[in-house]
């Protein structure tokens, strides 16, 4: 894989004033470079993009300019390379390059948020993630082929030669101090990245950036980029599937409750085991329904419990809940004076669920109950046809038999 672009295509280019690199005329967008930019990321390798323009447009940079005016300045750099770095021995070329790297490059602050290379470049602020990128392509121009490794939230680069092994790229005294032999814990805890992994650590600490300020949107959509360039990334992954939650129970807070259960079931589509996300789905469709009931929309209710109880039927709440919004919507109907229609809510329900014994006591007991408020209330009429309709319905009703008696007496 070629990582950057001849020096003399770049000098022609820019002395007839065109465009060099990897990017064409006429100028991109962000997202159409970031696409293009995915698309050649699909077989492992960048073919199209160098690894040096591929990390300035993932850091967002899309100017053909700034693009070109990047890639003079890191051609001169390695030329200044080339002349100081003279070194036979491998160990000797890495410290180089690595005292090299701070001198002239990594002149800022350490800044555990900057992922964005260009402002490395520019700035001179740096975090392990830009600074393992730089680094690994400064040794690449004087025949040195470190490995990336990343360890948990940490990205490094290492040498298979003992003689120089790990190189923590952020610590500018790491060549002058010496540092333990790796032990076994810490191996199984490290993953080797290719350049395109590397590429996909920018976009994960934007998309966690993004998280930061509640920007959820832009968040799980650089996330889901982050993944797509490196699927095997554990961190990427649940702070995907915590943007999903987080920006539910947002829109849940905000009432806008369909929105958030929408979320939820994005989140579970891409992972149905997540725990968070499985609470959320009893807690934001529990709050939908009921808010649904209290505007009297107890047909769309019962709509939303069925599709959960579809989907998760051993989840007790939405079987229960199914039967809550039934209770809920046939007692509004009887407090109305509606019977019959009441009478078909809980027929329809019992003909879909095949509930039996479970329905026909819920039944009595909500008769028997409506009964008594509307004799409380004066409504002695309604509350022997009431009555009378229940027994018609469960004749064997010991209770709807004693109110009939109690009421017609």
């Amino acid at each position: 894989m070629t990582t950057l672009f001849p020096l003399v295509m770049i000098l022609t280019l820019a002395q007839a004033g065109e465009p060099a690199g990897a990017i064409d005329r006429p100028a991109a967008s962000l997202e159409m470079l970031r696409q293009r930019l995915l698309h050649d990321s699909t077989d492992g390798a960048f073919d199209e993009f160098s690894l040096f323009d591929a990390a300035l447009v993932a850091s967002g940079l899309t100017d053909e300019p700034r693009l070109l005016e990047h890639n003079v300045k890191f051609r001169r750099l390695l030329l200044d390379l080339t002349a100081e770095c003279t070194d036979s021995s491998e160990r000797a070329r890495a410290e180089r390059v690595f005292q090299f790297m701070h001198a002239r490059v990594l002149t800022g602050p350490y800044d555990a948020k900057c992922s964005n290379f260009q402002a490395t470049l520019d700035e001179g602020r740096f975090n392990c993630v830009t600074a393992t990128l730089l680094y690994q392509l400064l040794c690449e121009h004087v025949s040195l082929n470190p490995q990336i490794i990343a360890t948990p939230g940490h990205v490094f680069s290492s040498f298979e030669q003992p003689t120089i092994g790990d190189v923590q790229t952020t610590c500018v005294d790491w060549f002058r101090t010496p540092h333990p032999a790796r032990d076994a814990g810490s191996l199984s805890v490290r993953r080797r990245l290719s350049d395109v992994q590397l590429i996909g650590k920018i976009y994960y600490n934007e998309g966690v950036g993004l998280l930061e300020t509640n920007q959820f949107s832009a968040a799980i959509h650089t996330l889901q980029v982050s993944l797509q360039l490196d699927s095997q990334d554990p961190a990427a992954r649940d702070n995907l599937l915590a943007g999903w939650n987080n920006w539910a129970l947002a829109e849940s807070d905000a009432g806008r409750l369909q929105r958030a259960a929408e979320l939820v079931l994005e989140g579970l589509q891409f992972d149905p085991n997540y725990a968070p996300l499985l609470a959320n789905d009893l807690h934001i469709h529990q709050k939908q329904a009921l808010a649904l009931c209290d505007a009297g929309k107890f047909e769309q209710a019962l709509e939303v419990l069925e599709r959960c109880h579809a989907r998760r039927p051993d989840v007790q709440l939405f079987d229960m809940g199914r039967l809550a919004v039934v209770g809920v919507w046939s007692e509004s109907l009887l407090r109305d004076g509606h019977f019959d229609q009441a009478f078909r809510v809980l027929d329809q329900a019992e003909k879909e669920w095949s509930s039996g014994s479970r329905l026909d006591t819920y039944e009595e007991n909500l008769v028997c109950r409506m009964v008594d408020s509307l004799r409380r209330t004066g409504r002695r009429d309604q509350a022997i046809q009431l009555t009378t309709l229940g027994l018609e319905r469960q004749p064997g009703s010991e209770r709807l038999q004693r109110q009939y008696r109690d009421l017609t007496q």
